[in-house]
């Protein structure tokens, strides 16, 4: 009985310390107004017969990337098989050059780019994936943006 007792009053010392600091806290109309954020819809790049992008990161509000894959229209044509970047220059998308080269000797390969990270207004890291789905081998993609192309 005793232990129950002290939960109680140690349950009701926190309830009145929460109650009380609720009301010395401002009500919602003394406090500043948020400015409200407005969402929109802007194009993108065109990236192929499939396109997905799986990362954005930003530098400032005129340096944006993006990253994920596209298809070109090559088998198997339901997944994307190259690396795909976008960059936004503050007014907008641009398809950027991310290089891939034959991966594994078959040469046929998957590729996208999972997530991108900018570290400073032109200087953005990228990660992602090649794969050769008969073999089901993968190997780890990391490209360099510095602020014209990936590398």
């Amino acid at each position: 009985m005793r232990k129950l007792g002290s939960v109680a009053v140690t349950a009701g010392f926190w309830l009145a310390l929460v109650c009380g600091a609720m009301a010395l806290a401002p009500t919602a109309p003394a406090m500043a107004a948020s400015p409200a954020v407005a969402w929109g819809t802007t194009a993108s790049a065109p990236a192929g017969t499939l396109g997905q992008l799986f990362g954005v990161a930003a530098a400032s509000s005129d340096d944006v990337l993006a990253v994920g894959g596209f298809n070109p229209g090559e088998p198997p044509t339901a997944v994307p098989t190259r690396p795909y970047a976008e960059h936004w220059n503050g007014s907008a998308w641009s398809a950027t050059s991310v290089p891939l080269g034959a991966v594994f000797p078959s040469g046929e390969q998957t590729a996208q780019l999972n997530g991108v990270t900018e570290v400073a207004p032109g200087d953005g890291w990228a990660g992602g994936t090649v794969a050769a789905p008969s073999s089901l081998s993968s190997r780890t993609l990391a490209y360099h943006w510095d602020g014209t192309a990936g590398t």
